[in-house]
């Protein structure tokens, strides 16, 4: 339930005025990818990769990979 969660706060943040909140977009990106790493969940680990999803917990991702990293938890998360 904590990653379904974490999620839906992550999911609210997506839109036309993501710039605006850059700073919340990466603060729930990160708990998004704890909540994924705590729970050990090996499916969305091998859909996401476990480097990237260590990055994001960590906060080391660069604006590239974030947005790479969000457009997979999206398609994986929409259509799990």
């Amino acid at each position: 339930m904590m990653i379904q969660q974490t999620w839906q706060e992550l999911e609210k943040l997506f839109g036309p005025k993501v710039a605006q909140r850059q700073t919340a977009l990466i603060l729930a990106t990160q708990n998004y990818a704890q909540a994924i790493l705590s729970a050990n969940d090996s499916e969305r680990i091998r859909s996401l990769g476990k480097r990237h999803l260590m990055l994001a917990a960590e906060k080391r991702l660069s604006s590239k990979q974030l947005t790479a990293f969000l457009g997979h938890a999206i398609k994986f998360e929409r259509t799990y």
